[in-house]
């Protein structure tokens, strides 16, 4: 009897011993999957805590998704990123449905103009007043409504119409109720304190409509007050990808390509808000009946662009007495040299392709080419100098806009260069035509290398009256 019971024992003590083990195995087990699920959370937590109010060009802002808030973040300078604001706008009065009661019963002029789509869903911008200058086509056609409500009835009951515009042509009585809320007035800290603040913005479109891939030279604060979009945003460093048509063109900022984002859209539900930076590519779907209030503001590079243009090229070429061979000799250095001397190096040779790949296809026959000019050294030398002159002066625009506002600056140079007997579409062909045969880094012809010409260090000490007041032999 002892035997068996002293056996049973040892058998019980071993199970026992056993299932202590497998205890042990068990909440071992646990803490290494609780130790990898800390680590997997570390890891989001770090990655979602990138601190974007450090980066100052777009193209270090993080790929893999949009910073989220649930805030307006307070930065020292806005940053070179977007971001979304989850929940901004708390006030149910200007959210959903109420808010579209309070636009279609506001007090407004008795014609609102909008756009609506003879075929396809998705609107691209179109500005008339350049059809003169370059060819294009527009998609849509415009339609007046008598009043907020009909507009909104129109947009509901369209395949694909839209409204958008600033929301004084639906009702100024509206527009001066909402700059009064606690949110319009937080929406308008988000900008630099240099911007120069455009009008309040409203957007109004039908189910599925959708804008172009396109980019603006203003910082834009969307705020969603009622439906729901779906936002997809590229950095500046992409606009290549997108082949957008050039600043002369009815089109211009609008892409010719619809390539992909890298970075996954945000879906914008009601009250939400994003942050769109200068120079950002966007493209907006509206995924049901969408209203959505923009708060934009222009950066103090595009107030000073024009005026720098007229100073630094006017200085070149005013009263020069010049040919027009001797000109284009001159511009075939300066233009380059400006592209590496203000956006460095790295970006000017593709900065300069990109200019002359945005005028493809803008006219049916392209004029054939004269050869490329080679200049004299001393013209050389004032290309260079003045080159250097103009980087100088455009070196405060941050690097982002840089890169934005150098096509414009390449257009107003190169229009000197095409025969005056040319116009529109021509003469802007002939122009890119000579940027892409002329003006990138290897260009070459009789022993002259563009590139080791710009090479040499700009001379600013040669005396104007010998040197650049010669008359041309």
């Amino acid at each position: 009897m002892g035997s068996k019971r002293q056996k049973r024992n040892k058998k019980a003590a071993e199970l026992a011993a056993e299932a202590r083990q497998n205890q042990k195995k068990v909440w071992g087990a646990r803490l290494s999957l609780g130790v990898v699920l800390v680590a997997v959370a570390a890891a989001y937590l770090k990655e979602d805590e990138v601190d974007i109010s450090r980066i100052s060009e777009s193209r270090h802002c993080p790929r893999d998704k949009i910073k989220e808030f649930r805030h307006v973040p307070t930065f020292a300078v806005p940053p070179s990123c977007p971001y979304v604001v989850r929940s901004f706008v708390k006030d149910g009065e200007w959210l959903g449905a109420k808010f579209l009661n309070r636009l279609q019963n506001a007090q407004g002029p008795p014609s609102i103009e909008y756009d609506e789509l003879s075929r396809g869903n998705m609107f691209t911008y179109y500005d008339k007043q350049r059809h003169s200058t370059l060819p294009a086509s527009s998609t849509y056609s415009k339609k007046i409504a008598s009043s907020p409500r009909q507009l909104l009835n129109n947009i509901k009951k369209s395949r694909a119409a839209r409204f958008g515009g600033p929301l004084r042509q639906i009702s100024p009585y509206l527009e001066s109720e909402m700059i009064n809320t606690r949110w319009a007035e937080e929406a308008r800290t988000t900008w630099d304190v240099r911007d120069s603040p455009r009008p309040t913005g409203l957007w109004v479109g039908g189910r599925n409509t959708s804008s172009a891939s396109h980019f603006d030279l203003f910082a834009n604060f969307h705020v969603l007050l009622s439906g729901r979009k779906r936002v997809s945003l590229a950095p500046p460093i992409d606009h290549f990808k997108f082949k957008f048509w050039p600043a002369p063109h009815p089109h211009a900022r609008q892409a010719r390509v619809e390539a992909s984002f890298e970075t996954p859209a945000i879906t914008l539900k009601e009250g939400d808000a994003v942050y769109v930076p200068s120079g950002w590519v966007h493209k907006v779907i509206a995924e049901r009946v969408a209203a959505a209030a923009s708060f934009t503001a222009l950066p103090p590079e595009f107030q000073s662009f024009e005026g720098l243009v007229r100073e630094q090229v006017g200085a070149m070429f005013v009263d020069r007495g010049w040919s027009q061979v001797r000109a284009i000799g001159i511009i075939r250095v300066y233009l380059p040299a400006v592209a590496k001397f203000w956006l460095g190096e790295d970006i000017a040779q593709s900065v300069l392709s990109n200019y002359a790949d945005s005028y493809d296809r803008v006219a049916k026959e392209v004029p054939p080419l004269a050869k490329c000019p080679v200049p004299p050294d001393r013209d050389i030398r004032i290309a260079l100098r003045y080159a250097n002159a103009t980087a100088n002066a455009f070196s405060w625009f941050r690097a982002d806009l840089a890169v934005l506002f150098f096509g414009p600056f390449a257009d107003t140079v190169v229009q000197r260069v095409p025969h005056p007997a040319l116009k529109g579409a021509q003469r802007w062909a002939a122009a890119a035509a000579f940027v892409r045969e002329c003006c990138l880094f290897n260009s070459a012809n009789r022993g002259f290398l563009l590139r080791a010409v710009l090479e040499r260090p700009a001379v600013l000490d040669f005396d104007d009256d010998e040197d650049e007041d010669e008359e041309d032999e």
